[in-house]
């Protein structure tokens, strides 16, 4: 009898140990990070270049020295003109029911491609950074960066690139050795239209939903950022405003805003082959296997007959061993396989 109710209690603790896997408590929300509202649209964008539908949107403001990153490796950034004379910009910004729109005037008095053969950050480009998944970044060590992961996406718009108008940035290898490659991630559905202007340019970009495979359904808030890029050859100059004013979005998100999808109305993020069934049961399973496993072995211990192990001790430890190798898996693997990257 003694040995039941030892063995039982190794199993229960097993179960314990799987369900406290999945049943952590929730890091705080990181506070007074810079917000903006996107308006819900009724009807699609026609995204065709032209700022005609943005009047009354709301949007956000690049044209402050506090938004200069003197941090990214150029000194000449120090020798920005200000607002009108040098880069700045508004951006506006809607969503409907299935996609994210951008939209914005920009001022740059000299639009410069990147290169050919060279990455996209050596010309001048807008940068969008998009968070799906805010739950992973909370909480993060003020004194730790907080590196892009599975579901963050820097995606670069280049308007003076018309074989490439845009791409996500892609990173490969180890971590401090990771090669960034300018990719379409697959991605359908993406719209960018450009139109130059005398003293700079206007835009308007479509992001289909579906693309942000880190998105969840119900999510109404998303990380958010925007960067602008410019060089200027005959100058040697190099400037990078940021929206939030934090340094190197493009390694860090802990200084990443938020985006309201205004009014709070569910955001579906549909695929475009259906509504994500199979993906919503892997996500079930996820949940639920360690403690189906581990109560499943708690029901075979009480219909084993324990008292056979009663003189054959190498077996007793072999039972002990397992029960604990269980312990593990259930605080262990759930974490892990929450963390999986994304293979793409």
């Amino acid at each position: 009898m003694a040995n039941k109710v030892l063995f039982s209690a190794f199993y229960l603790f097993s179960l314990v140990g799987a369900l406290s896997g999945q049943t952590g408590p929730k890091k705080p929300l990181a506070a007074q990070v810079p917000t903006v509202k996107a308006r819900r649209r009724t009807t699609p964008v026609k995204v065709d270049g032209s700022l005609r539908e943005w009047t009354g949107y709301p949007s956000i403001l690049l044209r402050n020295r506090s938004q200069l990153d003197l941090r990214k490796g150029d000194p000449t950034a120090a020798r920005w003109k200000g607002p009108g004379e040098d880069l700045s910009g508004e951006i506006f910004l809607a969503w409907d029911e299935t996609d994210l729109y951008l939209a914005g005037r920009i001022v740059d008095q000299k639009v410069v491609p990147p290169p050919e053969g060279g990455f996209c950050w050596l010309g001048d480009a807008l940068e969008v950074f998009i968070n799906t998944d805010l739950q992973d970044d909370l909480g993060a060590q003020a004194d730790k960066p907080c590196p892009l992961d599975k579901d963050d996406y820097q995606i670069f718009l280049l308007p003076a690139y018309p074989s490439r108008p845009w791409g996500v940035v892609r990173r490969e290898g180890p971590p401090g050795k990771k090669v960034l490659r300018l990719v379409d991630m697959g991605w359908t559905g993406v719209e960018v239209a450009f139109q130059m202007l005398p003293g700079g340019y206007a835009f308007e970009a479509r992001f289909p939903f579906h693309n942000c495979r880190g998105l969840k359904p119900g999510t109404g808030v998303l990380g958010f950022n925007v960067a602008l890029g410019d060089h200027d050859p005959p100058e040697k100059k190099y400037t990078y405003l940021v929206w939030t004013g934090k340094p190197e979005p493009f390694n860090d998100t802990r200084g990443w805003g938020r985006l309201l999808l205004d009014p709070g109305v569910v955001l579906m993020g549909r695929s475009e082959a259906g509504p994500g069934l199979w993906e919503e049961i892997l996500d079930l399973l996820k949940v639920l296997l360690f403690p189906l496993v581990f109560l499943g072995a708690l029901v075979a211990a009480y219909r084993v007959n324990l008292l056979y192990f009663r003189k054959r001790v190498t077996l007793r430890r072999i039972a002990v061993l397992v029960s604990l190798l269980l312990v593990l898996g259930g605080l262990i693997l759930p974490r892990f396989m929450a963390r999986g990257e994304f293979i793409e």
